[in-house]
Order: C-alpha cells, then sequence, then structure tokens
C-alpha cells in the first residue's frame, strides 16, 4: 500500500510539473510573439503582422479606433506609421488551455497620425487555431500623468444602448454575465461585483492606471448606458467589446469610453478576468 501510495504521489507530482512546463511554454510563446509584433510594426512588415492575426481580429487603439485585421495590417505599412521601437515592460501572462490573456507597459518611440508615443498599457488575447497561437482582440490605453479623476475625457459624449446577437449557450451565458455586473454599478451592489470576478482580476482605467485594493471608491452612477459591438469564446474565455457612458452623483461623466472585458469560465459560471478602458480622442470614431 505504502508503494502505490507512493506511486500515485510520484506521479501527481509528475502531473503538476507536467502542468508547470506547458504553461509555461505557452506564455514563452505569446510573449515571443507579442515581440515580434512590435518588431514587425517598426519594421513595417505587413506580411509578418497579418500572419500573427486571426481572420476575426477586432482591436480598440488608445484614440478609441477600432481596426480589423485588414485595416491593422494597412495601417502598419502606410506612410502616416514611423514607430522607431517598440518595448514592454511589466509582463503577465495567465493561460487558459488553447486561449490566453496579456497585459504589460508598451512604450512606442517615434511618430504615428492621430496616434501619441510613449506608454500605455495593454489588454491583448490570443486563441491557439491549428497549433498556431493568434492575436484575437485587445485594447490599448495611454497612461497619463494627470491621475485626478476628470482626467483622460472622452470626445464623444452621446451612446444609445445597443445589445449583440449571440450563437452559442456560452456567448450567451457570458453576455449574460457581463449585463449583471454592468448593473452592479448601478446597484452599487460591488459585493456581487467581485463576486463575479476571478482572484487574479485585473482593472486599467481610461487613464492607464492598474487598479489596486487601495484605490478610494469611485462616486455612486446614477445612469449607465452600454452599447455592445461584439462577444466571442474562445474555449473556456470570452472577449467582450463595446461601448459605455455613464454619469455620477457629481454629475460628471468621461464621455463615451472604449471597453474590452475578458471573462473566463470557472466550472459553470462566467468569472471577470480583464478589462479595460479607454477614451475616444476628438475626430475618432469609433464603429459603435
Amino acid at each position: 500500500m505504502k508503494k502505490l501510495c507512493v506511486g500515485v504521489a510520484v506521479a501527481g507530482l509528475a502531473g503538476i510539473l507536467v502542468s508547470a512546463q506547458q504553461a509555461g511554454s505557452v506564455a514563452d510563446e505569446v510573449l515571443r510573439l507579442e515581440r515580434a509584433q512590435g518588431a514587425a510594426n517598426v519594421k513595417k512588415d505587413g506580411a509578418a503582422y497579418a500572419r500573427l492575426l486571426a481572420d476575426e481580429y477586432s482591436y480598440v487603439h488608445s484614440n478609441g479606433t477600432v481596426s480589423n485585421k485588414t485595416e491593422e495590417v494597412a495601417s502598419t505599412v502606410s506612410s502616416d506609421v514611423k514607430w522607431t521601437s517598440d518595448v514592454l515592460s511589466e509582463t503577465k501572462i495567465r493561460t487558459y488551455g488553447d486561449a490566453a490573456i496579456f497585459t504589460a507597459i508598451e512604450t512606442l518611440q517615434g511618430m504615428s497620425k492621430g496616434f501619441q508615443p510613449g506608454p500605455r498599457r495593454i489588454t491583448d488575447v490570443w486563441a491557439k487555431r491549428g497549433g498556431q497561437w493568434l492575436l484575437v482582440g485587445g485594447i490599448t490605453t495611454l497612461v497619463s500623468k494627470d491621475t485626478s479623476s476628470t482626467s483622460s475625457l472622452s470626445g464623444l459624449k452621446g451612446l444609445k444602448a445597443k445589445s449583440v446577437a449571440t450563437k452559442t449557450a456560452d456567448e450567451r451565458a457570458a453576455l449574460q454575465a457581463d449585463e449583471a455586473i454592468a448593473k452592479t454599478d448601478l446597484d452599487k451592489d460591488d459585493a456581487k461585483a467581485k463576486a463575479m470576478q476571478t482572484k487574479d482580476y485585473s482593472f486599467v482605467s481610461r487613464a492607464g492606471a492598474l487598479s489596486s485594493p487601495s484605490d478610494p471608491p469611485t462616486p455612486d452612477h446614477t445612469s449607465n448606458v452600454v452599447a455592445y459591438d461584439s462577444i466571442r469564446t474562445y474555449g473556456t474565455l470570452a472577449v467582450v467589446q463595446g461601448s459605455l457612458l455613464w454619469n455620477d452623483v457629481n454629475k460628471f461623466s468621461p464621455g463615451v469610453l472604449r471597453f474590452v472585458r475578458v471573462w473566463v469560465k470557472e466550472g459553470n459560471a462566467w468569472k471577470l478576468a480583464a478589462e479595460q478602458r479607454t477614451p475616444i480622442a476628438a475626430g475618432a470614431r469609433p464603429k459603435t
């Protein structure tokens, strides 16, 4: 019996080590691809960039514009884009089978029409297809030096609520979870919101600030309008993209914000793993 127990323990430990190695290899591969994407951007290598993007790719940029794969590749080779360096720091990779969430600070130097150089926080989502990891979408937010509650205002002030069609049971369940957590702002139900988040939940504000438990509470919202653009699932991970507009008890609103929320399925429940917002620059029109 002791030999059997030892054998089971060794087998269990081996399984844990293999799992850790697999997770490590995925993280290494995603980081390598993120760096390859940055290099392709600087070198204006459209073909290399295209190979990294999924066909359904949709990305929210730091000025609030949204690009699909065709638009992204065209922008990369455009004469209006002249980035000279792309450096990643504070990288973190969370893996979920054949999907992964990548967060970091990306610092761009050079110039690009309609964009600002400097640091920005990013949340990227990768999915594995046919043995290849592809970037399916994400969001970028400039890191503002202004940390006041009225910083990083949007150039767009009006928004109409809009839902989005779902095709699968997982999409419907993830969308219902997203609608429920959005409602917690109006209900002032912080406990429910917390219960719907993963233990490693990350939130990036419209000013590019990564939230922490020591942050002061924000004023209560008196209205909250959400317009959904899309919801896509990748196994146990779901990506929700859209826009939101809220007003608080002080009659303050930052204007329309673009958002991406990434949900992870834990058992039968969808939990929010990452959320990021970015304001819309004056003259930049989102698809919502």
